[in-house]
């Protein structure tokens, strides 16, 4: 079974194309989040979002289903409002991992769509990364409710930290797929244009504690021409941030030798350090 993931689509049409594309009846497809466009002004972009997931990515992964047999799974990222995951989540045809595993073969797939605070305006999917609760930009917008309204991180009640200390809890025993916007920290997946670091420490904790077999990540663009990796090891981790490119970029793997086939679009077979 060939797994296909991509993340930092942003409503792309080349890029979804591209990646539709490269799917064969029988595969299966996960998005790592950052799925919508975000162009227009702030209360205008809500709408412009809604409008391309309902319109655009819903019923192109239907066709994927129907056409195709490729199963999906997703989350949102920093960059997508949350009031649109309501519109994926009644989509009983697809995997919304945000909230609930989902079960794959002998695996689970494992989604967390939240990132540590960043510059940026949209906070429907930031918060803290530890206690100590140090960010850039802690005022924003939140969609949560519905429509879009000022907010601050002060209304986070749990960190990502906590939410890592659930899933080290919860997550069953056995081989499992981590799907994380958020890339982990100290590594060549999360490092920005001056090579600073900026991923999450509790994400890297938890996949150290917990060993997933693949994890999944996104979020910062730049990172694999940064640093020269797009996929790194974490004890017996392979963790993966494929970047964005003028050009599509998305990875690909056998579900029995993720290690053996593990590959990128533009940059070939896997050498993880």
């Amino acid at each position: 079974m060939r797994i296909v993931y991509a993340t930092d689509l942003h409503g792309d049409p080349k890029h979804y194309e591209t990646l539709f594309a490269a799917l064969k009846t029988g595969d299966v497809l996960i998005l790592g989040g950052d799925l919508a466009p975000n162009y227009l002004r702030l209360h205008e972009n809500l709408a412009l979002q809604r409008k391309f997931v309902a319109q655009s990515l819903i019923p192109g992964l239907k066709t994927l289903l129907a056409e195709r047999s490729v199963r999906t799974y997703l989350i949102l990222g920093n960059d997508d409002w949350a009031a649109s995951a309501e519109l994926i989540e009644n989509e009983r045809d697809l995997y919304w991992i945000a909230d609930e595993p989902a079960g794959l073969a002998h695996w689970l797939v494992v989604g967390y769509p939240f990132v540590n605070v960043t510059p940026f305006a949209i906070k429907d999917w930031e918060k803290w990364d530890t206690e100590e609760r140090t960010g850039d930009r802690i005022s924003g917008y939140t969609s949560r409710g519905g429509a879009i309204r000022p907010c601050s991180l002060e209304e986070q009640q749990t960190t990502i930290a906590a939410d890592m200390e659930r899933l080290r809890h919860s997550v069953p025993q056995g081989p499992f797929i981590f799907v994380s916007h958020c890339p982990p920290y100290g590594t060549g997946l999360d490092r920005l244009h001056g090579g600073e670091h900026v991923g999450s420490r509790a994400i890297r904790q938890f996949i150290l504690d917990r060993q997933p077999v693949l994890s999944l990540h996104g979020h910062i663009h730049e990172s694999p021409k940064v640093s020269g990796r797009w996929v790194e090891e974490l004890g017996g981790t392979l963790a993966v941030n494929p970047g964005r490119e003028p050009e599509p970029c998305y990875v690909t793997a056998e579900l029995d030798d993720i290690r053996g086939t593990l590959a990128h679009s533009r940059f070939g077979p896997a050498r993880p350090e």
